[in-house]
């Protein structure tokens, strides 16, 4: 007998507001427990910010976090997302679509 397994992928319950949180034309406070994503959250917004909105310098864009090690990991994520948006092939060629799908 051959069996085939699907994968069932489901959004999370928050999704809606997760997707308006990135949104860089709003203000949010993100208040949640640990290992929630808020970190992810920040550095989804953080990219976006780069790839859509005209920030001249993104030294002009302020993320807050409450831990040295968030903080790194922070930075280190978003250096890896640029790196890797700067060195693939976009199909539009300015590497948005791959800041803002990390």
């Amino acid at each position: 007998m051959n069996s085939t397994s699907v994968e069932v992928i489901r959004e999370p319950a928050d999704a809606a507001v997760r997707k308006a949180v990135i949104d860089y034309q709003r203000s949010f406070i993100v208040q949640a427990p640990a290992g929630s994503g808020k970190t992810e959250l920040l550095i989804q917004r953080f990219l976006n910010l780069l790839a859509n909105a005209e920030v001249a310098e993104p030294e002009a864009i302020l993320a807050i976090t409450f831990t040295r090690k968030a903080a790194n990991e922070m930075r280190n994520r978003i250096l890896s997302a640029l790196d890797q948006a700067a060195t693939s092939d976009s199909s539009d060629g300015d590497g948005n679509a791959e800041l803002t799908q990390q």
